[in-house]
């Protein structure tokens, strides 16, 4: 027998309308008894009344760049720093160190033949000009 997959129904009606007529769908699988929803502080009870309108705050492009960037900048900042840390080494610099050792020692451990043939290209490398 062939299974196939099987898709959620899609919704049938919308719960609202956006100011620009876009309609807002429910959430598939979204449910307000969720016991996570309470975990994370939601202390609004369904009788009470909703959380009042947040102030509108309006960004140039300029500021708007900035800030995207020094977000940008601090996600790589903590990837790095997590992946140096998976790793073993405290900081780029120890990284760096044990490459170049490593490359040093990979080097020490050639004969002087093969460091000639890898500091000169390959003999069919070479184009002519002709």
């Amino acid at each position: 027998m062939n299974a196939r997959p099987t898709r959620p129904p899609l919704p049938l009606a919308p719960l609202g309308y956006r100011q620009d007529g876009r309609p807002i769908l429910p959430i598939l699988g979204g449910s307000g008894d969720d016991p996570d929803e309470q975990q994370l502080g939601d202390t609004t009870d369904a009788g009470s009344t909703p959380p009042a309108a947040t102030e509108q705050v309006t960004l140039s492009q300029d500021e708007l760049t900035r800030r995207f960037t020094r977000e940008k900048d601090q996600g790589r900042r903590v990837g790095v720093r997590e992946l140096l840390a998976k790793l073993g080494f405290d900081n780029a610099r120890a990284l760096s160190d044990f490459v170049r050792a490593q490359r040093d020692a990979e080097q020490s451990r050639l004969s002087d033949l093969d460091r000639r043939e890898q500091a000169s290209p390959p003999a069919n490398s070479r184009r002519r000009n002709g």
